[in-house]
């Protein structure tokens, strides 16, 4: 079980980099992007395995869009990105769409990144720490390599 949290938290790491990058975008359509994913994750996205239509988007009082015309790219580019799975694809309101793994888990980087406090921290610390520590580790082989190679 532990291994598998590990992994998790690996897999937390990789998307919270995605999110640094597309919130430096700040394009409209990954604001709402967002939203879906953060519906997606929260307690009132009970059915997962089920199809969410375009619909149920526009519906949706946490997403900030109720138009169409922006829900439906939007929804396209979730299945680009990995996030989610176009079931049907038209251009009307039973568009629909079912949420991968790697969708609910950006949704709940999502999660914690707006929370702030201790798990913007973590994954923050971790993220700039991983990035410290494997250029210096590289460059203590590279140095080890060289070393022993004058040693000969």
């Amino acid at each position: 079980m532990e291994i598998s949290s590990n992994l998790n938290f690996f897999q937390r790491l990789a998307l919270f980099q995605d999110l640094l990058l597309f919130e430096k975008e700040e394009s409209h359509a990954w604001k709402i992007e967002r939203d879906i994913l953060l519906w997606a994750s929260s307690k009132h996205h009970q059915h997962l395995g089920t199809e969410v239509t375009a619909a149920m988007l526009n519906e949706n009082r946490y997403i900030k869009s109720n138009n169409t015309d922006e829900i439906i790219p939007a929804m396209n580019n979730l299945e680009v990105r990995g996030y989610a799975n176009i079931v049907r694809r038209n251009e009307s309101d039973d568009h629909s769409m079912i949420f991968g793994r790697s969708g609910l888990l950006m949704g709940k980087v999502i999660t914690d990144f707006d929370k702030g406090g201790k798990s913007k921290i973590k994954y923050t610390l971790a993220y700039y720490s991983l990035w410290t520590l494997v250029p210096m580790f590289f460059l203590s082989v590279l140095f080890e390599l060289i070393s022993f190679f004058i040693a000969l």
